[in-house]
């Protein structure tokens, strides 16, 4: 319960440090919905902020962020990357990954 509290109070602190034009990773070891799509979904609507879809890449593993009940519009989730390493068998020591990129377009204090 505690920890999207925690995490939107270090994105505020990203947002406020990154220059302009510059990049941000929100990245989670879990595929808790509370803890990733409803944090990016807030960091949307409180910071000067866009995601920025993954480049394609040959090296598919992974899924798009989820839609509903998080505030996420399709074209959002897209922008989003979750990695069910259980699922996908990669990594037998790790469960899961979330990735999202934003770009700061604008000033923030």
């Amino acid at each position: 319960e505690a920890y999207p509290k925690h995490q939107i109070n270090i994105l505020r602190a990203a947002v406020m440090l990154a220059k302009v034009g510059g990049v941000i990773v929100y990245s989670t070891c879990t595929l808790n919905p509370e803890e990733n799509e409803l944090v990016v979904s807030s960091a949307l609507r409180q910071f000067p902020l866009k995601l920025e879809c993954p480049e394609d890449s040959p090296l598919k593993i992974g899924a798009h962020g989820l839609i509903g009940g998080t505030g996420l519009r399709s074209v959002e989730a897209q922008g989003i990357q979750r990695f069910d390493l259980d699922r996908e068998k990669c990594f037998p020591d790790c469960s899961a990954f979330f990735c999202a990129r934003f770009r700061k377009l604008r000033s923030f204090r």
